[in-house]
């Protein structure tokens, strides 16, 4: 069977048979993509690249923090438990400032010596010829100390005058880390520690 198919350059119709025709229509079927169509589908495709890069981000920052988070809080616990140990159990107060106390422990036969520095942001730990980084990127340290008599009418307690009457140590700092240029830090962590011994 033929069909007549006008021609695009003369306008004549030539006779086409149907395998002819078939083909013609699969070869339409297959033609290439505009240019309208591959613009839209590559705005689409950066636009869904684009919101997942975002979440990608976002995760990794929220991870990101929550390490730092969790590294805080183990190193705050060690610290913490460390030093009421330390303290409880000090036989005498050796030298106390703000941002120092040295400890003696006979039993033990050591001094402990736990300096905060705030140039490095670090409290170091040291016994002996042994030293240990207890916090990191501590931005606010400070020792305090107290008697053991309580003022009137409240909870606080008098403050020290020397190393004779100091019954409790006041230790206070704050860490932080960063992420992203972004900081993450901690409460202020306080504790009240005092000595049995002294």
């Amino acid at each position: 069977m033929f069909i007549k198919h006008r021609t695009a350059a003369t306008g004549l119709k030539v006779p086409m048979n149907g395998a002819s025709l078939k083909h013609t229509q699969l070869a339409r079927k297959c033609a290439a993509m505009t240019l309208m169509e591959i613009l839209v589908a590559s705005a689409i495709g950066s636009l869904v690249l684009a919101a997942l890069a975002s979440l990608i981000s976002y995760s990794a920052g929220n991870f990101a923090s929550m390490f730092n988070y969790v590294d805080m809080d183990a190193d705050t616990r060690y610290t913490l438990d460390l030093l009421s140990t330390e303290i409880r159990q000090a036989d005498a107060v050796v030298s106390f400032s703000t941002n120092q106390l040295v400890l003696t422990n006979v039993a033990a036969g050591t001094l402990v010596d736990f300096t905060y520095d705030p140039l490095q942001q670090t409290l170091v730990r040291s016994s002996g010829a042994k030293s240990k980084t207890l916090l990191r990127y501590c931005d606010s340290f400070s020792f305090s100390y107290f008697r053991s008599l309580t003022m009137p009418g409240s909870y606080d307690q008098y403050p020290a005058t020397g190393a004779s009457d100091l019954k409790m140590v006041h230790v206070n700092w704050r860490c932080y880390r960063t992420t992203t240029g972004q900081p993450n830090t901690e409460d202020m962590q306080t504790a009240k520690i005092l000595i049995r011994k002294q």
